[in-house]
């Protein structure tokens, strides 16, 4: 078994760390990547076991950091970068972002609209 790794759940670039700590482990393994049809670049995140937390002793260690085991069942994809302006028009419809830039970051949405985005995404994906 790998030695531990620690990441957040909610921090998408973990997830990219995760990979890429993978890959050191197993020279053999390569990190696939996909562009889908809105120029948006995935990486694969591989079934298999990791611990997620920071430990008790860890600098700054907050309580609901708590170690435990996380099994992914299945791959998934995760997206490299933040979704850009320009990529959430094309799946949406509109731009809601207060500083504009096609290239520029999606911002001011909400949870629901993300999860929108997702859904109509994954649609427009097949």
């Amino acid at each position: 078994m790998k030695e531990a790794i620690h990441i957040h759940a909610n921090d998408p670039l973990a997830w990219i760390a995760y990979a890429d700590w993978l890959k050191e482990e197993d020279s053999d393994w390569v990190q696939p990547t996909i562009t889908n049809s809105i120029g948006m670049n995935l990486a694969l995140i591989p079934a298999g076991t990791f611990v997620m937390g920071s430990p008790e002793t860890e600098e700054d260690h907050n309580n609901d950091e708590l170690q435990h085991e996380v099994i992914i069942t299945k791959p998934f994809y995760v997206g490299i970068y933040p979704i850009t302006q320009q990529q959430y028009k094309e799946v949406i419809g509109n731009n809601p972002s207060h500083f504009k830039g096609d290239n520029f970051p999606v911002e001011s949405i909400s949870w629901k609209d993300i999860l929108e985005f997702c859904k109509k995404l994954s649609i427009l994906e097949g």
